[in-house]
């Protein structure tokens, strides 16, 4: 992988963690929307894909 692709990769995962942290914030404000919770685990799955790219995530 060549340092472009990793400075891609470091910024995907940086926008992806600044996304969980602000939707979880907002869980207590969403009193445990089913919609807030599916979010949060959809950008943690995403997260887990930029960071371990060659493991199966699901």
């Amino acid at each position: 992988m060549n340092n472009e692709q990793q400075d891609t990769r470091e910024q995907a995962k940086q926008a992806i963690y600044a996304a969980i942290a602000e939707q979880a914030a907002g869980l207590k404000t969403s009193k445990g929307q089913v919609g807030a919770a599916e979010a949060l685990k959809h950008l943690a799955e995403a997260y887990a894909w930029v960071t371990y790219p060659n493991q199966t995530h699901g």
